[in-house]
């Protein structure tokens, strides 16, 4: 196996470098007004499975304008950092929660040596009050270099893509401190789906205090084999707590 001298997960400094970024992004979370923490299990079928842990905070800045940002680790196979994002959000119209995305992300597979990076743009809405559209652009560069796979800054690859990406979300059912959506989209948190995967999920959600809510999210995505048949390709499932601003 290549080991790189900078993201080898086994060398001492890079375990540090994982526990301070763990503990940073542990006090923003507790500083920021809307944020989540979540533990969960990505599973494909016949290429990898790895358990996660994923924090995100959001700032507001402005009335219109939130800034947000986020990290995820691997617990097991592809071991040590999985993943981050930065991004901001303008809302031109709030009734229907019309809104206007931009966000850079960094993913990576230790084990595979191999890492993508993305800008992603996507315009949001919410037309009736249980439903959310959101669709957009990602332009992806996969890195395979075992040098620069984990670099933020490695933006030339040999086989860059422009990919639709979508989310739709209908809360079907609500009552007093809970309630349970569904829908398809092509991206998980800080994991984007490949074009051919269209993602289905259910989440279910429970009020505790202070604004924060208990959830608990599971998801396939489904690909087309021959048609009209259809398989599923593996699962997610995440269980965390999250708090709006």
């Amino acid at each position: 196996m290549v080991k790189t001298r900078g993201l080898d997960p086994d060398r001492p400094a890079n375990i540090l470098r994982y526990r301070m970024v763990t503990i940073a992004l542990g006090l923003l979370l507790a500083a920021a007004p809307g944020g989540s923490l979540d533990f969960g299990w990505q599973h494909e079928t016949g290429v990898m499975s790895r358990a996660t842990v994923t924090v995100s905070a959001w700032f507001p800045v402005t009335d219109r304008l939130a800034l947000d940002a986020g990290a995820g680790f691997s617990l097991f196979e592809h071991r040590g950092l999985a993943a981050w994002g930065a991004g901001a959000r303008f809302t031109f119209i709030e009734r229907w929660r019309i809104a206007a995305r931009v966000a850079c992300q960094h993913e990576q597979w230790n084990d595979w040596r191999a890492g993508e990076n993305r800008v992603i743009g996507t315009v949001q809405a919410r037309p009736f009050r249980p439903v959310e559209l959101e669709i957009g652009l990602a332009w992806r560069a996969p890195v395979f270099d075992p040098e620069t796979y984990w670099s933020p800054l490695a933006w030339s690859s040999d086989v860059p893509e422009l990919n639709i990406v979508y989310r739709l979300d209908w809360r079907f059912l609500e009552g007093p401190g809970w309630d349970v959506s569904v829908g398809a989209a092509s991206f998980d948190g800080l994991h984007l789906r490949n074009p051919q995967h269209a993602g289905l999920y259910l989440v279910g959600r429970h009020r505790l205090d202070d604004g924060w809510r208990l959830f608990g999210r599971f998801g396939t995505a489904v690909k087309g084999v021959s048609s009209p048949l259809l398989s599923a390709d593996g699962f997610t499932a995440r269980l965390g707590v999250e708090r709006d601003f």
